[in-house]
């Protein structure tokens, strides 16, 4: 799956260049940064920013795709959360993977723009395998 990030990642670098602050791969307890904007990772140190990272990856195995109180609904793909300042996006693969995405809020194309190109990236990579 992580080549489903790589393809995300180069998605939505072409297109919100300038708003793209963090793409992580997470599969169990292993995750990788597979993009991070140079100012974001300067605002933390290492250690910082790693924990940052890990806090990201537990926000998205907590939202697993399969949900019993949503059952109904089908599986999840895609979770958002909006704040003041960032948009984040956990695309779950499976009950402890998937992938995490960060972007700023002002710039960055609707909701629905980059919830289409993330869930096609995903979709386009699975179809492949």
């Amino acid at each position: 799956m992580e080549d489903a990030a790589q393809s995300l990642a180069e998605r939505y670098r072409t297109l919100t260049p300038d708003t793209l602050r963090l793409v992580v791969w997470y599969g169990g307890d292993e995750h990788d940064v597979i993009h991070v904007r140079d100012d974001v990772v300067e605002m933390y140190s290492p250690g910082e920013f790693e924990e940052k990272v890990k806090q990201l990856v537990v926000e998205g195995i907590s939202d697993p795709p399969v949900q019993e109180s949503f059952r109904l609904f089908g599986s999840m793909g895609v979770a958002v959360r909006r704040f003041e300042k960032a948009i984040v996006l956990h695309f779950p693969v499976d009950e402890f993977s998937g992938i995490a995405v960060t972007l700023d809020r002002d710039g960055s194309p609707s909701l629905d723009t980059l919830v289409d190109a993330g869930i096609d990236a995903l979709d386009e990579v699975r179809s492949d395998q």
